[in-house]
């Protein structure tokens, strides 16, 4: 019989070796789909950042209005708004601005409605122009900055009438 338990002794031995020269069970299954997941979870949340934080976002300003389409062929109707006396920035009362400006809207409804709050347009021209300087005012580049900055303040001020444009009747800096 001792040649039976050196038989199996042998086969142990043999059994032994055979597994220390096999390869390990590959644990490479596991780290390959947490490595998967981890990569798809990290797509997610870039995802979710470009789209929810990084998205540019489109100010107020710069966003279509639906506004009536006008009817431009047709000439308006003018609103004047006649003897403005304002003393410029900075002037310390010793310089003043005489202006009398004209407002095109659309229609007589238009001119009524802005007709209507015309305290409110001659506190907001005479905001508008006395907030700028002698040296601005005197200007001729500058009165055209000062007609669209009228026009957006009182696009603003009188929605939803559309004012088309503004002129300067009268404009004496002295």
């Amino acid at each position: 019989m001792p040649e039976v338990k050196e038989k199996e002794q042998t086969q142990e031995q043999a059994a032994e070796q055979e597994a220390q020269q096999a390869p390990a069970p590959a644990k490479g299954g596991k780290v390959t789909s947490s490595l998967i997941m981890l990569e798809l979870l990290s797509i997610a949340l870039a995802f979710i950042v470009v789209n929810h934080v990084l998205k540019p976002r489109v100010p107020e300003w710069a966003k279509p209005e639906n506004k009536p389409v006008e009817d431009l062929s047709k000439p308006g109707v003018i609103i004047t708004v006649p003897d403005l006396v304002i003393n410029p920035a900075g002037s310390q009362g010793t310089r003043y601005l005489s202006a009398s400006i004209g407002i095109e809207v659309a229609d007589e409804e238009a001119k009524h409605h802005v007709e209507s709050r015309s305290i409110v347009v001659r506190d907001a021209l005479i905001g508008i122009l006395s907030a700028e300087t002698v040296e601005q005012l005197s200007s001729p580049n500058e009165r055209t900055y000062l007609r669209k900055l009228i026009l957006q303040e009182l696009n603003k001020l009188l929605k939803p009438i559309v004012v088309r444009n503004v002129y300067f009747i009268d404009y004496v800096l002295q």
